[in-house]
């Protein structure tokens, strides 16, 4: 579950902090890089309305793979969109299979967090969401190097995807 939290706050991070160079790689207007940002929280909010039927059909477990593992393809898809085809609807598309995975990534983990709660009587989300807390750290990290280092957008999104999903 570590795990899970952990790579959930990497996947966000690592691509969050290369929005600027995406949006410059692109050429984007800030109303762009809005819209794009729309597609990804539209896809989300459908994908969490969804999510608690999809938990109780699939199991948490089964669901948090399905989830990371859209969320791994939506990175590439972005990336490969940013990079290779200098597409904003490629970029789009994935931004959208993030926002599908993401929160049915994040609402199965937190119910299988809280079923693990249960069993071991004790409290532990808030070291779960630690985890994720301390992806989200590692993220903005190797995106602060990837832009020192002025690497191209896609590898920022295609390392991450590579490894998804995670064997959590």
């Amino acid at each position: 579950m570590v795990t899970a939290y952990g790579a959930s706050g990497l996947a966000f991070s690592s691509w969050v902090s290369r929005l600027p160079a995406i949006r410059d790689g692109l050429n984007l207007t800030p109303g762009t890089v809005g819209l794009l940002l729309m597609c990804m929280t539209v896809a989300s909010f459908l994908s969490v309305s969804a999510s608690g039927v999809i938990v109780i059909r699939l199991g948490s477990r089964l669901t948090t793979r399905i989830g990371g593992a859209m969320v791994g393809l939506g990175l590439a898809v972005a990336g490969f969109g940013t990079s290779v085809l200098a597409n904003p609807v490629a970029v789009a598309l994935g931004l959208m299979v993030i926002g599908l995975g993401t929160a049915s990534w994040n609402t199965a983990s937190n119910v299988e967090g809280a079923s693990l709660e249960r069993a071991l009587e004790r409290h532990i989300m808030p070291r779960l969401h630690g985890s994720f807390s301390l992806g989200t750290v590692a993220g903005a990290g190797l995106g602060a190097w990837a832009a020192a280092a002025d690497c191209r957008s896609s590898g920022i999104w295609l390392r991450p995807a590579w490894w998804w999903p995670s064997p959590w």
